[in-house]
């Protein structure tokens, strides 16, 4: 088993930096506007309104934001289109890094072949059936040399 995913649910524990600037600190807050200005939201986050959560993606990393419904953007607009009272951005509640595009698609990277040592590693294993019983199964290894193509 590998970690496929770290999940950070207290965002005052830990100092984060995005290209040497810090984005969230004791004196940063991960707000709307910081995340974006720090990342360059690209394109429109995703609001949920069962979890009454905003989230922004980006290739490898999700920031959720805790949003009431009145505040729910204009699909047109995006994220430009919300609108706090006094000023107050929300800030992230969740904030989740994984390989690939989407958290929901994420997998664990590939091992490194430096990490291989002359030893067979398994990728996975298919158990294969036939009329509800067993017939065999399948072993996905590698080693090092080996293509994960």
């Amino acid at each position: 088993m590998t970690l496929q995913i770290i999940e950070i649910y207290n965002m005052k524990q830990v100092k984060l930096k995005y290209c040497g600037l810090a984005f969230n600190s004791a004196e940063v807050l991960p707000s709307i506007e910081q995340i974006e200005h720090s990342f360059g939201a690209t394109h429109p986050g995703v609001y949920d309104t069962e979890k009454q959560l905003f989230v922004l993606n980006f290739r490898g990393l999700s920031f959720c934001f805790p949003v009431e419904s009145k505040f729910q953007p204009g699909y047109a607009h995006g994220l430009g289109s919300l609108q706090f009272p006094n000023g107050s951005s929300p800030v992230v509640s969740r904030m989740s890094i994984y390989t690939g595009n989407n958290v929901c698609e994420s997998g664990s990277p590939p091992l490194p072949l430096c990490c291989y040592n002359n030893h067979l590693y398994m990728d996975r294993v298919e158990v294969i059936r036939e009329r509800h019983c067993t017939k065999g199964i399948r072993l996905h290894l590698f080693t090092e040399g080996m293509s994960r193509s």
